[in-house]
């Protein structure tokens, strides 16, 4: 027997609270969805107009460095989402894969001096870089799926 048994007006104060939590569950996803499609457009933006829009993004990611190794799975990115930095004392040939379930991205690497090094899946995965420190972004758009940046052992302290 339970020690709270289930009376009519129980029922309906059980029934109110389970409607609510729908909604709220289903303004949250509707939210989410209106947001990723307001960000979508910066994927497709020039070069030189990314950098106004830098940290404007709506994901739930997982990320995971090592030394020598920057990654990140996205879930829903749409937008410029911050993955990581990289200090390089001398030019180095950066191995970069992306592993895309659905949607797009493109990782760009802004150096602190000069112009950004944009990379596509599309692209050869050796992508060489300049010494310098940068900063990497992925922009993407409805993109479900995961990015690595692997340097030589000797690149990163």
């Amino acid at each position: 027997m339970s020690v709270f048994p289930l009376t009519g007006k129980r029922k309906k104060i059980a029934k109110i609270i389970v409607a609510c939590i729908a909604c709220i569950a289903c303004l949250t996803i509707v939210s989410s969805i209106y947001r990723s499609v307001q960000l979508e457009s910066i994927y497709d933006l020039p070069e030189n107009e990314v950098v106004y829009h830098l940290d404007q993004y709506s994901t739930s990611s997982k990320e995971n460095s090592t030394d020598h190794t920057l990654s990140s799975t996205f879930w829903w990115l749409s937008g410029a989402c911050p993955i990581g930095s990289l200090q390089l004392p001398q030019a180095q040939v950066c191995t970069v894969s992306a592993r895309q379930s659905i949607g797009a991205i493109k990782l760009f690497f802004f150096p602190q001096e000069g112009t950004p090094v944009v990379w596509a899946p599309t692209d050869d995965p050796s992508l060489h870089l300049a010494a310098g420190s940068y900063e990497v972004y992925g922009i993407g758009k409805h993109f479900f799926g995961s990015v690595e940046i692997a340097l030589p052992p000797q690149s990163q302290p």
